[in-house]
């Protein structure tokens, strides 16, 4: 009988001990079974250290290659419309942002040519591209212009952010050809690209200035 009851012990103990909980498992989505496999295969490799983008006439090394209706399809649904009305869309590089993510530089639609790069983020895990970012823009108009101009930055943590400086400008002689006084106002931003959604760390363009001093010179 001590025995039974002995036995009987153990299993209560045992059965009530607390099971280890089990761990979410996160599946990534490998490329050769994604359907953006054919876009991302025209869009460069590229290693990240410090990497300038910039708009210009040219275009420079963001010319790209030219993307076709079935590419345009899989970006953002202002994006796509935009291509479809002006049909220029060119995939330049592509990086990796962290395990779960791919950064996109494609050269995009804007007020008059494709001069607007921007940072496409390719999220693996729902294999779909989940937000972008304008990196670089240049246009005037009827003495109005904006430059926009970055700098993507691996960090000492192996993060990747994104430095952007705007410069807004007037020109007042447009209206007034004795008026020879162009007023400009610069912005800055840092923005945390390896974060689940991109977060943006600084808008103190002293402080960015002060900081970057060597890339804003």
């Amino acid at each position: 009988m001590k025995q039974l009851l002995y036995l009987f012990t153990i299993i209560i103990f045992f059965s009530c001990e607390e099971k280890p909980k089990k761990t979410q498992k996160i599946v990534v989505k490998t490329i050769r079974d994604s359907k953006y496999k054919n876009l991302l295969s025209k869009f460069k490799n590229i290693s990240i250290d410090t990497l300038e983008v910039y708009s210009s006439e040219d275009y420079g090394k963001y010319r790209g290659i030219k993307m076709d209706s079935l590419d345009a399809i899989l970006f953002p649904k202002e994006i796509a419309e935009a291509y479809f009305l002006e049909h220029d869309l060119y995939a330049c590089y592509k990086f990796e942002i962290n395990p779960t993510k791919i950064g996109l530089l494609a050269r995009t639609p804007s007020m008059y040519v494709p001069s607007s790069i921007k940072l496409f983020i390719y999220n693996k895990i729902e294999d779909n591209i989940s937000e972008y970012i304008e990196l670089a823009e240049s246009w005037g108009d009827a003495g109005d212009s904006t430059e926009k101009k970055s700098w993507i930055i691996k960090t000492k943590e192996n993060k990747i952010n994104a430095l952007i400086k705007e410069t807004e400008s007037h020109d007042h002689s447009v209206e007034d050809e004795n008026d020879t006084i162009v007023e400009s106002w610069d912005k800055h931003y840092l923005i945390d690209l390896s974060t689940p959604k991109s977060d943006t760390l600084s808008k103190d363009s002293e402080l960015l200035t002060k900081k970057f001093k060597l890339l804003l010179k």
